[in-house]
């Protein structure tokens, strides 16, 4: 009993995987995007098949691995991701202009799983850092 009240206490598993399945999420619907017609429009085909490979990379390293810089990567992938959709849709990205919510319902999945992502991934950094506070005192 005394070695569980002393124990050192730790991020929740819930939190990471959580935030690696968005990451997952998101690059599975760009890879259908990719497969369904982006993979002909110059540069930004790639770029798709990029995000898709990435987000599996990342999101496999989230939910393995427990150090802060995973998940800090992972934040740049969503946080990136979400701001090439919000320029998509307003100033152009590459040279490459969308309207709304199109195509859907891919947009609207991929705008609230990158959100999401962002959300979770930055709860887990303010859960660390609370840890590593508590741990101090």
């Amino acid at each position: 009993m005394r070695t569980a009240l002393t124990s050192r206490p730790r991020l929740p598993a819930a939190l990471p995987l959580a935030g690696a399945g968005l990451l997952a999420a998101g690059g599975w619907i760009h890879w259908c995007l990719y497969r369904h017609g982006y993979r002909y429009i110059p540069t930004i085909g790639p770029l798709f098949m990029l995000n898709a490979l990435s987000s599996l990379t990342i999101a496999v390293l989230v939910a393995v691995r427990r150090e802060l810089l995973v998940r800090v990567a992972g934040l740049l992938l969503a946080g990136t991701s979400l701001a090439a959709f919000v320029a998509s849709r307003t100033v152009g990205f590459l040279s490459f202009r969308e309207r709304g919510l199109q195509p859907a319902p891919q947009a609207p999945l991929v705008l609230a799983i990158e959100v999401l992502a962002l959300v979770v991934l930055a709860a887990t950094y303010r859960w660390d850092r609370a840890l590593l506070k508590t741990q101090a005192r």
